[in-house]
């Protein structure tokens, strides 16, 4: 029975998830950065 269940494991996917982070927060910085530069004369 317990075959048929696909368990997560965070530990399988460390590398992927941390590369994940790194992007969204890249680009998350960076769109405040852009936000500030816009909005100063």
């Amino acid at each position: 029975m317990a075959e048929k269940f696909n368990n997560y494991r965070f530990a399988d996917y460390k590398e992927q998830v941390i590369y994940l982070l790194r992007k969204v927060t890249t680009v998350s910085v960076e769109t405040m950065k852009i936000i500030q530069e816009m909005k100063s004369p």
